[in-house]
Formats: C-alpha cells, sequence, structure tokens
C-alpha cells in the first residue's frame, strides 16, 4: 500500500512539473520576438531607440546590466553602451554593403526544458536562413529562452559558444552540465567567426583594400575567438 502511495505521488508532481512547462506552446511567442527585432533592424536605417526598447524587453543579458553599470552584453563580452551602438551601427552598415536580406527562422524542437531558479529554461536549436552577397546561408546557434515565471515572459539569450564562463553562471547559475550546448555555425564559414576571406568580401563592398595589418588584426581576433572556443569544449 505504501508503495502505490509513493508510486501515485511520484506521478502527480510530474504532471504538475509538466504542466509547469510551456516551452513546446510558446513558439509562436518565440517567432514574434524574432519578428519584433527584425523590423527594427531591417531597414535602411537602424532606430537605436526603438531597438534599446525591444531589447530590454526581450533580451535576457539586460536582466544583469544592474551588475555593470554603463554596460551592455555583446558577443560574448561586457562593453560600454557607445561601444554596443556603434557595433549596432556598424553591423547594421555591413548589411547593407553586403546585400544581406533576411530569408526565414526555423526553431526546431527544444533539446532542453527545465525549471531553474531563473524561470524556466528551453534551449531551442535555430537555423536562420540569409542571402549574403548573393549567397544563401544559413546561420545555426541555440537559443535559451527563460520564462519569469511572476509575470509569465519570455526572454531570449543566444548562445554562440565563446561566452566567458563567469558571465554564463551570472546568467544561468544551476544549468545543468547533462546539457549540451551547440556553438554558432554558419555554413559561410564552418569553423566560426570571420575567415580573411569573408571580411575581404565585406571591404571589397565598400571598395576599401584589405591592408596586410587588417590581416593581422583579424587573425588576432581570431585567435582569441578560438581560445575561448576551446575553454567552452569546442575544437
Amino acid at each position: 500500500m505504501k508503495n502505490i502511495l509513493i508510486a501515485f505521488l511520484m506521478t502527480v508532481s510530474l504532471g504538475a512539473y509538466a504542466e509547469n512547462l510551456q516551452c513546446k506552446n510558446s513558439y509562436k511567442i518565440f517567432e514574434g520576438i524574432y519578428s519584433d527585432l527584425l523590423s527594427v533592424s531591417n531597414g535602411p536605417e537602424v532606430n537605436l531607440t526603438l531597438l534599446g526598447q525591444l531589447e530590454s524587453k526581450y533580451d535576457y543579458s539586460r536582466l544583469f546590466t544592474r551588475n555593470h553599470p554603463g554596460q551592455l552584453y555583446s558577443n560574448g563580452d561586457w562593453v560600454s553602451v557607445d561601444e554596443y551602438n556603434d557595433q549596432i551601427i556598424l553591423s547594421h552598415a555591413i548589411r547593407l554593403g553586403s546585400r544581406t536580406k533576411y530569408l526565414g527562422i526555423k526553431l526546431k524542437k527544444s533539446k532542453a526544458n527545465f525549471l531553474s531558479g531563473v524561470g524556466e529554461v528551453c534551449v531551442v536549436p535555430t537555423e536562420v536562413k540569409l542571402l549574403y552577397l548573393d549567397k544563401e546561408i544559413i546561420n545555426r546557434f541555440d537559443n535559451i529562452f527563460v520564462r519569469d515565471l511572476k509575470n509569465n515572459t519570455w526572454r531570449v539569450f543566444m548562445y554562440i559558444g565563446i561566452e566567458h564562463k563567469k558571465d554564463f553562471d551570472e546568467f544561468f547559475p544551476d544549468f545543468p552540465k547533462s546539457v549540451k550546448l551547440s556553438e554558432r555555425y554558419s555554413t559561410l564559414d564552418p569553423s566560426f567567426g570571420e575567415s580573411i576571406k569573408r571580411t575581404a568580401e565585406i571591404y571589397k563592398a565598400y571598395d576599401i583594400e584589405l591592408t596586410p595589418e587588417m590581416i593581422e588584426q583579424r587573425k588576432e581576433a581570431r585567435r582569441i575567438i578560438n581560445e575561448r572556443r576551446k575553454a567552452n569544449g569546442f575544437e
């Protein structure tokens, strides 16, 4: 009788846990987040004010800016607000110069979904298709969607594989070691990061010569990126 009661209580507990998880039924919300962000960044000009408002609403890392005064999280680092805005403007200019067009996004079945100290966590492998310099490319990465259990709102953190451990632990202090995240992958540059060839294509679009000094700078940046990839277990 005791074993039957324990089994019953376990079944009820697991059922309640499953009901608390909303990831599976929230893909329309996830798509809406991307739609909102793309509506700002895809125009001929980037509205930094509107983009900032949307990122404050959707970007998971923005919840931790109180620990990093005057900084915003970007591509694996905390940087000043001015540097962050400069990155956005440069990225937008490159997008225009390279004739980059957004073709679509595919949110695949989640690889992990659980409740944690930060809320409901849902890891969704994501595939974005783009037209870049008239070539179709695909970028793949893991999105970590996080639902606040108090206000039932979702935010997103895009994992790219070069995050510092201290930052990731700050964002996700109880992230299970059993969940294996994937680094960002691009069919344009399978080894991750901008290759020298890709950099040359971008500069060519702006009629700028890629000098030996610039090439060395790119090599150094690539070396640092690879070191950070290896620190996260990527070869």
